[in-house]
């Protein structure tokens, strides 16, 4: 197994604080709201990064709510346990933004 130095992480490009707001808005700007959307497409989209960033991925369970397990070069290494969904959005009129709109 591989390990990087602290410092290495902490200045990678992928990590930059404006790569990780991109990041960010990308995935609240995809509807996951609980009982109304599916959280296949934001999964599809996190999977999608996490290949390109040289992960394995796969998305497994049911096609609405599908769990995404990723793997760095086949080690596992880490589990993170997590959920895409949200609640539903009671004062939607008193945002300044669509709060799914991912605008920062």
């Amino acid at each position: 197994m591989t390990s990087l130095p602290l410092e290495t992480i902490s200045t990678a490009a992928e990590l930059s604080p404006d790569r990780l707001a991109e990041l960010t808005s990308r995935f609240v700007s995809v509807p996951t709201v609980n009982g109304q959307n599916s959280v296949r497409d934001l999964a599809e989209v996190i999977a999608t990064e996490l290949e390109t960033s040289g992960f394995e991925t796969s998305l497994v369970g049911s096609d609405a709510r599908p769990s995404l397990g990723a793997r760095w070069r086949g080690e596992p290494v880490v589990l993170l346990n997590g959920h895409t969904d949200t609640v539903p959005v009671d004062d939607a009129p008193e945002w300044r933004f669509d709060p799914f709109s991912g605008v920062i």
